[in-house]
């Protein structure tokens, strides 16, 4: 529509007719005529009056694997985005429609589409309809009108105030409780657009207008279409699931041309500011970063060419005025193009090498913010002070964020140019560590001097595979591993995130692959030695089983399995993968006993062939060893059912990194199993949980900038208690207006308790209220300020002083004041289900949501994510994942026939026609023209139904009819038919015949009246061989052909083309010939549309909608929850989950149990406020690698890979909140903690009234004792000394036997190392004394005692067995205590070397270990060991020591009392001893009541 065509007076003329019940003006009418008028001139819509409408960019944005237009096009997210928008829309009753839906839809074609907005106004000037004003809501007194109900005022002179209505789009950013509300992402800027700038097209108007705009046949060609287009994207939501045409739309908007400033008149060009920017910003909006959904293209030249053009003639201009668009806001545009270059930057690795134009574009942002923030700009200014504030500081975050990364970015590339030195420090750790360390640098990848390493060593953390490679894991140079401490020497910035990353990566991985690298090189170097007397030899002559690889300083044991067979190659859930099968190892795995070789399996299904573990596969011959990786594809119900099936022969299906296998496994089916035999391929699984550090190495590899709080988090080499002192409050305390917190549902009397984190008056009194007038102690008031205070907080809870009674407490206080996402973690799922439960039983909340499916709580199963995530699904029906599961499922056919060809599956009849042509034409010829007999026959049978079978033989070919030999059957049934005795007619295969074309038409059989039948039955034979003499002879034939019979050669039938002569025989052999044949003569055509359809497989596996649209569902459940629990191995693998519900706090539980790479790995990028508590002093994260360890001489000082991020923090000067008030232990044992570790430990008057224990005449006490341990021979051996064993045992007896301790969990037995809890509680199973083991334990155990049994003979570990009724003894090793307690607490430390040697303590060293093991009694504990070596090799032992003997409590004999005769007291030194002063005691008996559990009976 032309200007020139638009008749001022009829527009006007029919918008007078619009009426609004009270409200009809016409200088409102005129108003919106005009608007509409002008947007014909300018191709400017009504829906869309300004810019930038209600678009916003993110503050950070999160490292998801799809990426937009330049940054992250992800169409699909607009549902969730878009329809969230709306419903927010709907809240506020926005009900103005400036297009109907008539009108549009009188645009269906491509021609019209661009001239929608003209019939919209033609339709509303040829039929009148009533106008709604935007809000139902009543004007206020001195208010107008005008500008309540539309957002804007026309009249130049208003006398009215200009307010919004509380129900407004300003008024959704205030709660209704008058508290503060968050800017969050993606709504950062709508809070400060004016009412006018919002869009009134309905969601029904945009939706349709949309179907007609990407429609595949529209002409995108005009500025009006590309202006409509962004203001629909920026206003609706789109639900039609078609979104190609749409993504090609989007594509046209981002790469037109011209995009300029000023429009003024010219109709040719669309504007920078009011059409280009709000399509960037809406690609880094909440709505489309917070979605899993994705789609990669990249048009970033032309996008960079046009922002580099249009921003510099702004800021020459020094004017952000858009004609005739008004004047645009600079802070809403500098952060739409900043942001757009952080996400492009995030999305695509490379992003500065590929594109020249990205660093300059950097620069000029950064100078032209510079210059825009000195003044003198034409620009739309902030109202609202406080917004401006947010928004300001936010966009100089954001700016600073593009820096760090164009900085980062810059340097790696100088770095690769090698024109860098090494990078230096300001302030040095230690000289005496740092100085060697200089001098043994060796670098990683191209830094190194002489080049990298292998093919998998990069200074770039980003490029390294997670899985290990072949060069990798045979390279004979050391890895590159950087000290984990301050001021050593790296190629990254000092103080940065990056280096801190770079640390935690390589250390994780190593602690992954290291154990299996040197598994590796041993067998290979076995593999090849001349020597039979390996161990590798010893272990195939067991057919598998535990090889221990050891190294001047180091083993590991990895489990073997010998005589591995890649069967084939099949597809499964995980994809393409080799099913392979081996020998099963030895001990309970190759049982006679299915049921007990199942058990097995199932018992360590966690521990050994676990699905997602990962395998090499060393493939020897003599000529070459090739290693291949991959990760086991088989559940654990697969490895069953194989189990099942045979006691000597496993099989798993294995998916593998390099795809070269694939080819490798098609030749090696079509070996002979002669050609076999030259080869060696064994399968070594390697001891590390590859699923368990795969989604922490991935989250390490995010861009650096995304990880919050790096201020605190990196090494610091200056002073950092400067830093550390001042610890700022949580953000979004801050960007909340008048934020406080009211601590009232902690307070032990009704009325508000204020807190204002930013006035330290107000927190002064808010301690100390809290401190007398709540229900937490002093220590944990203050570690609740401090938390509340601080966004980064840590809380030490020293053993029994309640940490997870303080979790929740922090959580309801959360939860009170409006922090509706809180993402809980824990190490273990047993601490993260104890503090969910704690939440639901106190009533915080039952907005819960539990990721994960390992939890045992038949309660928190209902909440879990998978429950109401799979009925959400099921409830959507989505096309685009149908389609994905059809293209998949089509694809996977096409490649399993290929499959089948290439391994030895039946060649395809038109590939052995082929064959039989190309190479054998003599015999093809005959075959392709038959005898006319043949013909006769095979147009005789078409469309016949066989009698018995009901098959059809209908399109035979000729080829398949003559290997079938179905000739001569016809040939034999004739022969039979003929005989003086006739087969049943049911029996003959072609008894068809006789009825078909052997009879006249006119034939009945209903020719009963005969009373002759031998007569009648002669007559049919005569009938019947006159027809078959005219079938014959219409053959050219005067009688049947004999039946060939004879058996020739392979090659004599080679040099007879003349094949329907051949026997049936002769035709089978030669057939399954030319079929072998054909298979070897095409395997080349077949292997390669193997590569190619594995490609579209790989391809169509990956495809977006299938997981994506499951997490779309997911995000719709978890928006809507207060709490998210995880384990932290749950978080990494979820992080684009978390990402998009945008949590504000993090709490992590047992944070001194997590590794530091855990917690970095769940740290997602919208997270405001970490709360970490555990307690560093008790047990550290567990790990396999030795080396890497604080307990290492070397890991100590360099690596200190198990030290949690608290207790680094600690070390480095952070503040930690320590809980002081203990409610476990009796006094006597608190007093060991205080003395060791915890000075400021008090006791809480409860403890003080526990009873003494029962039977003996110390609460406490350590037995002293020199009898040496067992396993010493052997240190890949777990430890275990009988001496020990024989008087726990009694003692737990004698316990008992005392009636008090006979409830679950009152006796606990910790061990220190796992071959004594075996022994253990095999001798209490023998006298029938009842325990529960914990399932990691038990685990743990049946993995070692596995291939314990080396022939079917021995006798099976004994089962571990579960009594319910009476669960009275707890048997645990120490590591898997940690957080629980009992009653009574009787310790085994095991290791003794005899009265004369002293020799090691191993781990018992550890302080942290023994802490745990020494604090889990209320109200006694007993331990055993031998206390002078144990004070000559530790401090803290020593002081342990000094403090038993200060209380009479240490010796070489029990003190055993009857509670009624305290003074009575019998020292007993052994087992024999203790059983016979034992019956004093109350006396016990044990009944056997059928095959029922035992049942208590106590004499008194």
């Amino acid at each position: 529509m032309n200007t020139e065509e638009c008749d001022w007076d009829t527009c006007c003329r029919a918008q007078q007719t619009i009426t609004h019940g009270t409200f009809s003006k016409e200088r409102f009418i005129r108003k919106r005529v005009t608007d509409l008028h002008r947007g014909y001139q300018g191709g400017k819509t009504l829906a869309n009056q300004d810019p930038l409408t209600s678009l916003s960019p993110a503050p950070s944005g999160s490292m998801e694997p799809a990426s937009l237009k330049g940054a992250a096009l992800r169409p699909s997210s607009l549902y969730h985005g878009l329809n969230h928008y709306n419903a927010r829309v709907q809240e506020c009753q926005l009900a103005i429609t400036s297009i109907p839906r008539r009108a549009v839809g009188a645009s269906h074609s491509p021609e019209n589409a661009a001239d929608t907005l003209d019939q919209s106004a033609r339709a509303s000037a040829s039929k009148p309809r009533k106008f709604q004003p935007r809000f139902k809501n009543e004007t206020p007194k001195n208010v107008c009108k005008f500008y309540y109900n539309t957002g804007s005022c026309d009249r130049d002179r208003c006398t009215y105030r200009h307010t919004e209505p509380a129900n407004s789009r300003f008024a959704q950013h205030t709660e209704s409780n008058g508290g503060p509300s968050e800017i969050r992402r993606g709504d950062d800027m709508a809070i400060f657009l004016r009412p006018a700038e919002f869009s009134a097209v309905t969601p029904s108007d945009a939706l349709h207008q949309l179907s007609v705009l990407f429609a595949p046949t529209t002409k995108f060609t005009k500025p009006l279409q590309i202006k409509k287009v962004v203001n629909l994207l920026t206003n609706a939501g789109l639900r039609d699931g078609t979104w190609n045409s749409g993504l090609s739309t989007i594509e046209k908007i981002l790469t037109f041309d011209p995009v300029v400033v000023q429009v003024n008149a010219s109709r040719d060009a669309i504007s920078f500011a009011s059409a280009y920017v709000p399509c960037l910003a809406y690609f880094v909006s909440g709505f489309v970063l917070d979605s899993t959904l994705g789609i990669r293209v990249n048009h970033f030249d032309r996008i960079s060419t046009v922002i580099m053009t249009c921003m510099t003639d702004i800021v020459t201009r020094k004017s952000f005025e858009s004609k005739p668009f008004g004047i645009g806001c600079g802070t809403q545009i500098f952060s739409a193009l900043i942001q757009v270059l952080v996400e492009y930057i995030n999305r695509f690795k490379g992003a500065f090498r590929d594109h020249e134009l990205l660093l300059p574009l950097t620069e000029s942002l950064s100078s032209w913010v510079t210059l825009w923030k000195t003044g003198n700009f034409i620009d739309r200014d902030i109202p609202d002070a406080h917004t401006k504030r947010v928004t300001l500081d936010k966009l100089d975050k954001d700016l600073q964020r593009l820096r760090s990364m164009a900085i980062r970015e810059s340097a790696a590339i100088t770095r690769k140019a090698g024109l860098s030195e090494l990078a230096s420090t300001r302030r040095p750790h230690s000289t005496s560590f740092i100085g060697p360390l200089t001098i043994h640098y060796d670098p990683a990848g191209n830094l190194r001097p002489d080049g990298p390493r292998h093919d998998n060593d990069f200074e770039d953390i980003r490029m390294i595979f997670i899985h290990p490679t072949e060069a990798e894991m045979t390279s004979k140079i050391s890895p590159f591993l950087p000290a984990n401490i301050p001021g050593a020497p790296h190629h990254l910035p000092s103080e940065s995130m990056e280096r801190l990353l770079d640390i935690q990566f390589r250390l994780l991985r190593e602690e992954l692959i290291a154990p299996l690298r040197l598994t590796i090189q041993m067998i290979t170097s076995d593999l090849h030695s001349a020597s039979g007397k390996t161990p590798l030899h010893s272990l195939m002559a067991k057919r598998g089983g535990r090889y221990i690889a050891e190294t001047g300083h180091d083993s590991v044991m990895a489990s073997v399995y010998t005589s591995a067979n890649p069967m084939s190659i099949t597809t499964d859930k995980r994809g393409m993968a080799v099913e392979i099968s081996f020998d099963a190892p030895p001990g309970q795995a190759r049982s006679r006993s299915v049921s007990q070789r199942a058990e097995y399996w199932k018992a360590i299904s966690r521990k050994r062939l676990i699905q997602g573990g990962l395998v090499g596969i060393v493939w020897a011959t003599q000529e070459s060893t090739q290693i291949f990786f991959g990760l086991i594809s088989s559940s654990v119900e697969d490895l069953e059912r194989a189990a099942r099936k045979s006691p000597e022969i496993l099989t798993v299906r294995v998916k593998f990194f390099d795809d070269r296998i694939n080819l490798k496994v098609i030749e090696w089916c079509q070996l002979s199993p002669k050609d076999r035999l030259k080869t060696t391929i064994l399968m070594v699984e390697a001891s590390v949980m590859y699923e368990s550090i795969r989604p922490f190495l991935q989250a390490l590899q995010r861009e650096p900038t995304t990880f919050p709080f790096s201020r605190y988090l990196v090494h610091r080499s200056d002073d950092p208690q400067r830093l550390y002192l001042s610890v700022n409050p949580p953000l979004y305390t801050t960007t909340r207006r008048s934020f406080v917190w009211n601590l009232r549902c902690i307070m032990n009397q009704e009325g508000d308790l204020l807190l204002d984190s930013h006035d330290a008056s107000s927190i002064r009194h808010a301690r100390d209220t809290l401190r007398s007038s709540s229900r937490l102690d002093p220590s944990q008031a203050d570690a609740m300020i401090d938390c509340l205070t601080k966004e980064f907080c840590l809380i030490q809870g020293p053993p029994g002083t309640g940490k997870s009674f303080t979790g929740v407490e922090i959580m309801r206080v959360l939860l009170a004041n409006g922090m509706r996402k809180i993402l809980l973690i824990a190490f273990t799922n047993h601490a993260l289900d104890h503090l969910l439960q704690s939440v639901l039983k106190t009533g915080i909340t039952s907005k819960i949501a539990r990721l994960g499916s390992r939890s045992n709580d038949e309660i928190l199963k209902k909440y879990s994510l998978d429950g109401p995530e799979g009925l959400a699904s099921s409830r959507t029906k989505d096309k685009a994942i149908d389609a994905a599961y059809r293209t998949l499922r089509a694809t996977e056919k096409g490649l399993e026939t290929v499959l089948k060809q290439l391994q030895g599956g039946p060649v395809s009849m038109k590939d052995q026609t082929e064959y039989i042509q190309l190479c054998h034409p003599h015999h093809h010829e005959q075959l392709m023209h038959p005898p006319e007999i043949v013909n006769s026959i095979r147009s005789s049978e078409k469309g016949w139904t066989q009698v018995g079978d009901g098959s059809r033989h209908e399109g035979l070919s000729l080829y398949e009819f003559w290997k079938l030999g179905r000739d001569i059957t016809w040939i034999e049934q004739m022969c039979s038919s003929l005989q003086p005795k006739v087969k049943p007619r049911s029996s003959n295969k072609y008894a068809v015949l006789n009825v078909e074309w052997l009879e006249d038409d006119d034939t009945s059989s209903s020719d009963g009246d005969s009373t002759d039948s031998e007569d009648g039955h002669k007559n049919r034979e005569d009938d019947q061989a006159h027809r078959l003499e005219t079938f014959l002879r219409s053959a050219g034939l005067s009688a049947l052909p004999p039946v060939p019979s004879s058996r020739r050669s392979i090659d004599e039938l080679r040099e007879e083309p003349r094949v329907w002569t051949m026997s049936r025989n002769e035709r089978t052999r030669l057939a399954k010939a030319w079929e072998e044949a054909a298979r070897q003569h095409f395997f080349s055509r077949n292997k390669d549309s193997f590569s190619t359809l594995k490609a579209v497989y790989e391809n169509a596996k990956q495809a977006p909608p299938i997981d994506s649209k499951s997490h779309q569902a997911k995000l719709r459940i978890l928006h809507n929850v207060d709490i998210i629990g995880c384990t932290t191995t749950g978080a990494a693998k979820l992080t684009n989950l978390l990402s998009g519900t945008r949590p504000s706090v993090l709490l992590v539980e047992e944070a001194g149990q997590v590794l530091e790479a855990h917690v970095l790995g769940s740290l997602v990028s919208s997270v405001e406020h970490v709360i970490m508590i555990g307690d560093p002093l008790q047990l550290r994260p567990t790990i396999n690698n030795y080396m890497l360890s604080m307990d290492h001489a070397i890991g100590k000082k360099i690596y200190k890979f198990d030290q949690s991020t608290m207790e680094r923090l600690d070390g480095a000067g952070m503040g930690m909140s320590q809980l002081n008030v203990q409610r476990r232990m009796r006094p006597e044992i608190s007093s060991i903690a205080r003395e060791t570790l915890y000075p400021r430990l008090e006791d809480n008057i409860v403890v003080t009234a526990y009873p003494a224990v029962r039977g003996l005449a110390r609460s406490l006490f350590f037995f002293h004792h020199t009898h040496p341990e067992g396993g010493a021979e052997d240190e890949s051996v777990s430890k275990y000394n009988t001496f020990e064993i024989t008087m726990i045992k009694a003692l737990v007896q004698h316990l008992l036997r005392q009636g008090s301790y006979t409830k679950s969990g009152s006796i606990v037995v910790l061990c220190m190392y796992l071959g004594q809890l075996a022994k253990l509680r095999d001798e209490l199973r023998k006298s029938r004394i009842n325990f529960i083991l914990d399932e990691r334990d038990e685990e743990e155990l049946r993995n070692r005692e596995g291939d314990a049994a080396e022939n079917d003979n021995e006798e099976p570990p004994v089962q571990v067995v579960d009594v319910k009724l009476s669960d009275q003894v707890l048997l645990r090793t120490v590591d898997n205590f940690q957080g629980e307690e009992a009653d009574i607490v009787i310790l085994s430390l095991v290791r003794n070397h005899g009265p004369e040697k002293m020799g090691t303590i191993g781990f018992l060293k550890s302080p942290n270990r023994v802490n745990v093991a020494l604090t889990r009694a209320r109200h006694g504990i007993f331990v055993f060991g031998n206390g002078d070596l144990l004070s000559s090799k530790s401090t803290i032992w020593a002081k342990v020591i000094e403090y038993f003997k200060r209380l009479d409590s240490y010796g070489t004999a029990l003190p055993i009392a009857c509670h009624r005769h305290p003074e009575s007291v019998q020292w007993v030194k052994t087992a024999d001893k203790l059983r016979e002063v034992s019956p004093e005691g109350e006396k016990l008996h044990f009944l056997r009541l059928g095959e029922r559990n035992a049942v208590l009976m106590i004499d008194r």
